[in-house]
């Protein structure tokens, strides 16, 4: 009995020295796969943030169609146009005022469209032009009848508002409760605190 005992002891005592003596398993591959995953994972969280977000001011642009067609405008669906590559735009029109809604997939894509309009906008002769601090706003008034034309960008979106002289304010005021445009009163720090 005695023989069995001292056999399996140093049995167990020559497994243990091979394993004390192997190399240590580094855990690299693990932690890496880890990590891996991590970033994935925080990836996915992102991306479902952005289809959210997405989703969320589709939304928001759905009903402000649908709150136009309701107030009697007439609703041109989705089209395209060669000055705007890769956006939808649609139109909504109504007596003298008119509104284009040009959607991007992507926010700097809309920037620089932007940037592209306001840059036209400076040769203007025949309009004042009046461009906003932030670049996200920019009224163009006609010297000679007083016709109004804004650009609002916000996002994905820039909406285009053309309106006789009468009625540029209530455009105006239109475009500021859709929050396309802020009030006079609304400094660049107040965005900055709700944004």
């Amino acid at each position: 009995m005695n023989k069995k005992l001292i056999a399996l002891l140093s049995g167990a005592l020559l497994l243990t020295g091979c394993a004390s003596s192997a190399p240590a398993k580094t855990e690299t591959p693990k932690q890496e796969t880890k990590q891996e995953e991590t970033a994935q994972t925080e990836t996915k969280k992102e991306e479902s943030k952005q289809e959210k977000t997405q989703d969320i001011s589709q939304s928001v642009f759905d009903d402000i169609l649908t709150s136009l067609k309701n107030d009697g405008y007439r609703i041109d669906k989705e089209y395209s146009d060669d000055d705007y590559p890769g956006a939808r735009i649609y139109e909504a029109e109504k007596g003298d005022t008119d509104y284009e809604f040009i959607q991007f997939k992507l926010d700097a894509d809309a920037s620089s469209a932007m940037e592209r309009i306001i840059d036209e906008a400076q040769f203007e002769e025949d309009e004042t032009v009046d461009l906003n601090e932030s670049r996200s706003q920019l009224t163009l008034v006609d010297k000679e009848d007083g016709d109004v034309t804004i650009y609002a960008l916000d996002s994905n979106t820039i909406v285009k508002g053309s309106s006789h002289s009468l009625g540029s304010e209530a455009m105006k005021q239109q475009m500021i409760d859709w929050g396309f445009i802020y009030g006079e009163n609304v400094t660049e720090q107040d965005l900055e605190k709700n944004n």
